[in-house]
């Protein structure tokens, strides 16, 4: 209970500031004001007094069930239930192919779920992996007279839980960092995307929508008060499949450069330069753009979200304040008038920009929560360490023993399953649009950060277990 406590009241010293002062946050330009932070106060008590008696019933409840005239000894390695780490290959694989044959809304649930459960498989397997390696360890450190290497060794070919539980902070630490910063990157990079052929297309292209009532919608009354050569197509989205279609008559694909298509929808291929950039962009997150013949009129006024798009047949800008009028005269539409590259799927690159921010915030702060708890579990296992290893510093007469000890079994699994974490998170987010050159780089920066925490948490091991080695006096053991 001590700890637990103690765990609680840090928390609350932490967010306590928030409850008597504005705090700006940083990277995101946001401001938490006090008046919003004490609305959410009952939750926070909640959570505050809840969470501690949840840790503690847990710790309680799930104690191995005590049977009478059982065995207490200890179970061998073999016999453990390490069925689990077959699961492995079956959630990475399934990761990133059950993406593919997923329904396009539940795409990206289930790429979330199958990399978390891909991560939280992950330290198992690289704890059986440096545990099966412990034995070679321990005959290399023999037959080189190595005390470190062998000790390290034998303590590494006890069982695969202790590695695990060690490495497990640091594993899901990186996970998390690398799927924020490529996330970042993909926000990042569709931003710019949708920016640049926003530029380029300006308002040459323009998507009318609104929630409003449709029933009495005048299509061809509308594209007359556009002008001539102007002609408005209407828009259905189908959020499964991720597929945009365009529909019109046939007069006005043949003035787009566009073969009469079938009432079935078809690839659009055109040469008109605002609808290419249109399919471009569409293309670039994700979406496909279809075209089909039908009665505009009607599909408007039959569609759960009603929209048009508005293009001249020789690509030039288009005035939206006269789009505004006509939609205002005739199809009750003036609710949203914008680029279509901002009203396609993304969002626009401000949502974008204002996500990436938010996500880099937020995965920052869980990774460094995550590290601290690696670190200090790390110290606690090397202060057992140090009293067991005290014996051996003194017949030796080598306090270095404890940093080859700290290396072999604590630098190296930890740099072991960094490199694994690394591979995996690259694998699991092929199905994401990132640039790869983008996804190396997140990937490397973490990498890297994930390898320099394991030599910082090796150096403390160590020194923490030769202040435990020094204190240590022969008893009668």
């Amino acid at each position: 209970m001590l700890p637990v406590t103690l765990g609680a009241s840090a928390s609350v010293a932490a967010v306590a500031p928030v409850l008597f002062t504005d705090v700006p946050l940083p990277v995101v330009d946001f401001v938490l004001y006090v008046p919003d932070a004490r609305a959410a106060l009952p939750a926070l008590v909640s959570t505050v007094l809840g969470l501690p008696l949840a840790v503690l019933a847990a710790v309680v409840l799930l104690q191995p069930r005590y049977r009478p005239g059982a065995s207490t000894r200890p179970v061998s390695a073999k016999r453990r239930r390490e069925w689990m780490l077959w699961l492995f290959p079956v959630a990475l694989f399934g990761t990133v192919r059950g993406t593919d044959l997923a329904p396009y809304d539940l795409r990206l649930p289930v790429l979330a779920a199958g990399s978390v459960i891909t991560i939280a498989l992950l330290p198992g397997v690289a704890g059986a992996v440096v545990s099966a390696a412990g034995p070679t360890l321990a005959r290399l450190g023999a037959a080189r007279g190595r005390v470190g290497m062998l000790v390290a060794g034998r303590r590494l070919a006890v069982g695969a839980r202790p590695v695990t539980r060690l490495v497990a902070a640091v594993v899901v630490a990186v996970g998390l960092a690398a799927q924020g910063q490529i996330a970042i990157s993909l926000f990042t990079d569709m931003s710019d995307r949708v920016e640049a052929v926003e530029e380029h297309l300006g308002t040459s292209v323009v998507q009318v929508s609104t929630t409003l009532s449709t029933t009495t919608a005048d299509v061809a009354s509308f594209e007359r008060d556009l002008g001539t050569g102007v002609h408005a197509l209407a828009v259905t989205r189908d959020p499964r499949s991720g597929r945009i279609d365009l529909v019109a008559e046939c007069p006005v694909w043949r003035a787009l450069g566009v073969k009469c298509p079938a009432e079935t929808p078809v690839e659009l291929r055109t040469r008109h330069a605002g609808l290419v950039q249109a399919a471009e962009l569409e293309r670039s997150v994700g979406v496909r753009l279809r075209a089909r013949t039908g009665d505009v009129t009607k599909t408007v006024r039959t569609s759960e979200e009603p929209a048009l798009v508005v293009l001249a047949q020789d690509g030039r800008q288009l005035s939206l304040s006269r789009v505004h009028r006509a939609a205002n005269a005739h199809v009750a539409m003036a609710t949203d008038v914008q680029v279509f590259a901002m009203a396609g799927t993304f969002g626009g690159s401000g949502e974008g920009i204002a996500a990436g921010r938010w996500l880099e915030l937020l995965s920052v702060a869980g990774v460094l929560v995550i590290v601290v708890v690696a670190g200090i579990g790390a110290v606690a296992q090397f202060v057992r360490t140090g009293r067991e290893l005290g014996p051996v510093s003194v017949l030796s007469g080598n306090g270095r023993v404890y940093y080859a000890v700290s290396v072999w079994s604590l630098l190296a699994p930890t740099a072991f399953a960094v490199c694994a974490a690394v591979a995996v998170t690259w694998y699991v987010t092929t199905p994401l649009m990132a640039d790869s050159a983008d996804r190396l780089s997140a990937l490397s920066a973490v990498g890297a950060a994930g390898l320099a925490c394991a030599a910082v948490m090796a150096w403390w091991g160590a020194r923490t277990a030769s202040a435990a080695g020094l204190v240590w006096r022969p008893r009668n053991d």
